[in-house]
């Protein structure tokens, strides 16, 4: 089963968006500072390394033109970042007064996973009935445990990303981890598909005994 409504924003969602503000609104000069170090540490190894050469790079080539560069360019990123940050920021607060959250109830008791090939975040299938299934990918999927539970919502900022997941279930015993897969075989979106389960389990899933 999946249904998907927007309900009235509950306690934890409110810490847990007040905590998310604070930390995009943290001052960004300590990171800088920081980043900035290890950008000049960074240029003094490639120093120290060039003069084992014939050749060295001049110190005035490196510290007089490549680090400034770096620096802009890292001051530059940085204030790209506190500009997201800040809408983020705003984002939140608006949330948390308009008192609403978009949720995603899915009960199933089979599923697949898909294992990540890089830094992707795995893929789950859920079986919901009807000839369909719920997908759920990418790096927000980290948040499922494995074996998934039966019976989970996922709590979102309408129109914008999750920011908590709540399972109420048991441990899904039909459950299945795959590895060996062509990218390809499987949708690049997520959400409810016009999927059959029983297709992917028969497809990636060798039968029993095999």
């Amino acid at each position: 089963m999946y249904e998907r409504f927007e309900r009235k924003i509950g306690e934890r969602e409110i810490e847990i968006l007040k905590r998310q503000t604070e930390a995009n609104l943290k001052p960004s000069l300590l990171r800088f500072v920081v980043r900035s170090a290890m950008l000049l540490g960074v240029f003094t190894g490639l120093y120290g390394i060039s003069r084992v050469f014939s050749r060295p790079i001049p110190g005035i080539v490196i510290f007089g033109i490549l680090f400034p560069i770096g620096e802009f360019a890292l001051f530059a990123w940085e204030m790209q970042l506190n500009q997201e940050c800040r809408r983020a920021a705003r984002l939140l607060k608006r949330t948390i007064a308009a008192g609403i959250v978009s949720v995603e109830r899915v009960e199933s008791t089979s599923a697949l996973k898909f294992v990540e090939h890089s830094d992707e975040g795995p893929t789950y299938f859920f079986d919901v009935g009807d000839g369909k299934v719920f997908c759920f990918r990418g790096q927000e999927a980290y948040v499922i445990e494995d074996p998934p539970s039966t019976r989970f919502e996922l709590i979102s900022i309408p129109r914008w990303r999750m920011i908590d997941v709540v399972t109420q279930g048991d441990a899904i015993q039909d459950f299945h981890v795959i590895d060996n897969y062509d990218y390809s075989q499987i949708p690049d979106h997520e959400g409810l598909l016009d999927h059959s389960f029983a297709d992917s389990r028969s497809r990636f899933v060798p039968p029993e005994g095999s």
